[in-house]
């Protein structure tokens, strides 16, 4: 869920992250991740971007206004990303 709690973030079997308006329930663009095994997801402070942990140590950054993919950031372990915090 955004910090604003206009927007939760889904996320299906096939690894495709869709935005969802919490006040309407209308599905936004869908963000395909490439991914099935997804860890967790978290949002920005100021709701800019959406991060991703997955299956093989990566976080990926997706602009939240176009999907567009950012930054990937792979962890030494390679594991699954199921849990991190973002901070302001």
């Amino acid at each position: 869920m955004s910090p604003d709690g206009s927007m939760l973030y889904a996320i299906d079997p096939f690894g495709i992250l869709t935005p969802v308006n919490a006040t309407t329930g209308k599905a936004q663009h869908e963000i395909r991740l490439g991914h099935t095994i997804v860890g967790d997801v978290a949002v920005t402070p100021d709701s800019r971007f959406v991060y991703v942990g997955l299956k093989g140590g990566t976080l990926i950054q997706f602009g939240t206004a176009t999907g567009k993919r950012g930054t990937a950031i792979q962890m030494p372990q390679h594991r699954l990303i199921d849990t991190f915090v973002i901070a302001p």
